[in-house]
């Protein structure tokens, strides 16, 4: 599995899907396919490296997200997050949108199904976040049809 994480302004994203699925061809920049993605409708072309980009919540500063896991069955893709998130007080802060770039490769026709499950954990204490508590699980799907 090839991933990439990037960060970026949430000004410079359109409002819309949290999963996107688009060819990996669609745009230079992980942020330009999913902003493809966003505005894309209908099928996918087969036998094209596709790439399922996740959309995260608003990210402060110290946050930190990762890909904990990936697996495929059949025509389902399980994606498993990693989302450390602060909690404690903050003198600054740069808010951010992380967009996690996935790897599906090139599919035959049939109906797919990305599904992402996102393991939240806070932390107080800057220094600490090895310390972090788990605090919830988000759910996030996308289905796509190839032709």
């Amino acid at each position: 599995m090839e991933e990439m994480i990037v960060k970026v302004p949430p000004v410079d994203l359109p409002k819309g899907k949290d999963v996107v699925v688009v060819p990996r061809q669609t745009a230079s920049t992980t942020a330009g396919r999913y902003q493809q993605g966003v505005q894309a409708a209908g099928s996918l072309p087969a036998g094209q490296e596709l790439v399922a980009i996740i959309r995260s919540e608003e990210l402060s500063s110290p946050d930190q997200i990762s890909v904990s896991g990936f697996e495929r069955a059949d025509e389902k893709f399980k994606v498993a997050l990693k989302h450390l998130r602060f909690t404690g007080a903050l003198a600054a802060n740069v808010v951010t949108i992380a967009l996690i770039e996935i790897s599906l490769g090139s599919l035959g026709a049939g109906n797919y199904q990305v599904e992402v499950t996102t393991n939240e954990f806070t932390f107080s204490d800057m220094n600490r976040h090895e310390d972090a508590a788990p605090s919830g699980t988000r759910l996030q799907t996308a289905t796509f049809t190839v032709v």
